[in-house]
């Protein structure tokens, strides 16, 4: 059985990828996300043609000192479920086109209003 500092039991090694960023000019920090949460981040960046360190700062901009990891993390999640819609929308299309039928306008909602940051995929 392992035990973490404190003396408590832990169930194993953690999965988290700790990486050193820049999230403001001289402002050094580290985050600690599981490599799904990096692979997304690498790929937003390449899509938007700038640096992994540029999406977070921009995603952790008016986030409370405490809130950057999850901020980042409900970013990607937004950003993943963006992506997910496009996907279905084009596979619908797609789908329709193939059977002879019309193209119908396939419109996405929301349940929820626009979030109050500013989403890594918009």
């Amino acid at each position: 059985m392992l035990h973490n500092r404190n003396g408590m039991e832990s169930r194993g090694v953690s999965r988290l990828v700790n990486y050193n960023i820049t999230i403001a000019p001289n402002r050094r920090t580290s985050m600690r996300l599981e490599p799904e949460f990096w692979a997304a981040l690498h790929q937003i960046a390449a899509e938007r043609g700038v640096s992994r360190d540029a999406v977070i700062a921009g995603t952790v901009a008016n986030a409370a000192l405490g809130e950057r990891t999850s901020t980042v993390r409900v970013a990607v999640l937004a950003w993943a479920m963006l992506r997910a819609d496009e996907w279905r929308v084009a596979f619908t299309n797609a789908y329709v086109l193939r059977e002879g039928g019309q193209q119908a306008a396939v419109r996405v909602t929301y349940d929820t209003p626009d979030p109050p940051y500013d989403a890594v995929g918009t």
